[in-house]
């Protein structure tokens, strides 16, 4: 179960975010098929909206132009995607700072239990026209370990892990909440660089305290100060939009899934 707060930074409340597992989709290891039809090789079914999320007209932006399937190809980028996922093809870990696979990243001997990616979904977290995968890695179906996305950056697979805290309740614009601690929460946008990537904080809600131990709230929207009432007002409209789609890990979804996210 995910956890953010809301409300006091410092006197937080709970925040249950909305199930990433369906009534349509059953939470399942990669490799075990999950059929709604008599064909016991039919893929699982694509969840319905789908555009809601990807807008497969977008036009080209000018951060696209200057960056990545502008110049590279779109074919590229999403061969190389499938590359990673399901043939051993290497991504760069800006984490690790090296070159690995996905079976190397589920095994690396800093993680505490076995690991397996369970869910994915195809979101634009920088507004470049190019969507990235985000992977849910989890431990057991009740346990989401992380967050893993991948970026595609002029020719390459470059790849940011991220926990639970820092990336909950994505929505189908590539907002998503994030939250350093009680103290300290917000929900923004994604940026990426070869080495690192950053949350571009849309509203934020941060807690100082004083000698004495009390705590003193500051809100802020776009960088500018904000009353608390006018900060919960767009974090309300943040917690309204439209959840991003999560669906269940197979080689047919993620195929179906890019093929549709851009139009080909």
């Amino acid at each position: 179960m995910l956890l953010m707060v809301l409300g006091s930074c410092a006197n937080s409340q709970e925040f249950v975010s909305p199930s990433i597992a369906d009534d349509k989709q059953e939470l399942s290891r990669p490799g075990t098929e999950v059929s709604t039809s008599n064909e016991s090789n039919a893929a699982p079914p694509l969840q319905d909206g789908l555009h809601d999320s990807i807008n497969a007209d977008t036009a080209p932006t000018e951060a696209l132009q200057n960056n990545n399937a502008f110049l590279y190809g779109e074919d590229l980028a999403l061969n190389q995607f499938k590359s990673v996922l399901f043939d051993g093809g290497e991504y760069f870990s800006t984490d690790y700072k090296k070159t690995m696979d996905i079976e190397q990243q589920l095994t690396l001997p800093d993680k505490d239990s076995p690991m397996y990616i369970s869910k994915f979904a195809v979101v634009d977290l920088d507004s470049d026209g190019m969507p990235e995968i985000i992977l849910q890695v989890s431990i057991s179906e009740q346990d989401v370990n992380e967050y893993d996305v991948l970026h595609f950056i002029n020719g390459l697979v470059y790849g940011y892990s991220f926990t639970y805290r820092e990336f909950q309740n994505l929505k189908t614009d590539g907002t998503f909440f994030v939250t350093d601690s009680a103290n300290d929460y917000g929900f923004g946008l994604m940026s990426f660089t070869k080495s690192t990537s950053t949350v571009d904080r849309i509203a934020s809600c941060e807690t100082k305290f004083d000698t004495d131990d009390n705590g003193v709230d500051s809100y802020f929207i776009n960088n500018k100060s904000v009353t608390e009432e006018e900060f919960l007002t767009v974090v309300t409209e943040q917690k309204n939009k439209t959840d991003a789609i999560w669906y269940d890990f197979t080689k047919e979804n993620v195929e179906n899934v890019l093929q549709l996210s851009t139009g080909k």
